[in-house]
């Protein structure tokens, strides 16, 4: 069995980084889709409620509470769609050209492993995927503290509800 030159390991370490960075987004975008859907679910719900019992009383504070809730919810419902927003090029690899493959099994292939490795190396320098994961997580922190002051201002206005007369 040939032994691996090391650019050839070089350039397969590379190429799990890479993979691992394409992971981290698809990753973090299910986690965004469930905050998304309970925040979604959240803000109907508690639209319905609000509109079944505070018909035409919009002027008492329960009521103002309960529209800063649904505010609130609306808003980070906008954050989770805008964090989904795709920002990264679905393209092949711009590191991997044509031939490349053929010139693998070439009488000197450490050269190909070591042009591929440069190149991978020069795409990651210039990749979205990091920008992507940084942004989206600021999204979702916003998200989640947005989803979070819904749910007190509405505890608030149902507090104010039944503790009045």
């Amino acid at each position: 069995m040939p032994e691996n030159s090391s650019w050839q390991v070089v350039y397969e370490h590379l190429v799990l980084v890479e993979s691992h960075w394409t992971a981290q987004v698809q990753n973090q975008q299910q986690r965004n889709g469930a905050i998304l859907t309970v925040t979604g679910f959240l803000l109907g719900f508690s639209g319905f409620t609000g509109a079944v019992e505070f018909q035409g009383q919009w002027h008492e504070p329960a009521a103002q509470w309960f529209a800063f809730g649904l505010l609130a919810l609306a808003s980070a419902v906008v954050l989770g769609v805008a964090s989904m927003w795709p920002s990264i090029r679905i393209t092949e690899h711009r590191w991997l050209q044509a031939g490349d493959t053929c010139r693998l099994g070439t009488e000197n292939p450490d050269d190909a492993y070591e042009e591929l490795a440069k190149r991978l190396v020069k795409a990651a320098e210039n990749d979205e995927h990091r920008r992507t994961l940084i942004r989206r997580r600021d999204f979702m922190s916003s998200e989640i503290f947005l989803t979070i002051v819904g749910l007190v201002a509405s505890g608030i206005s149902i507090g104010l509800v039944l503790a009045s007369p």
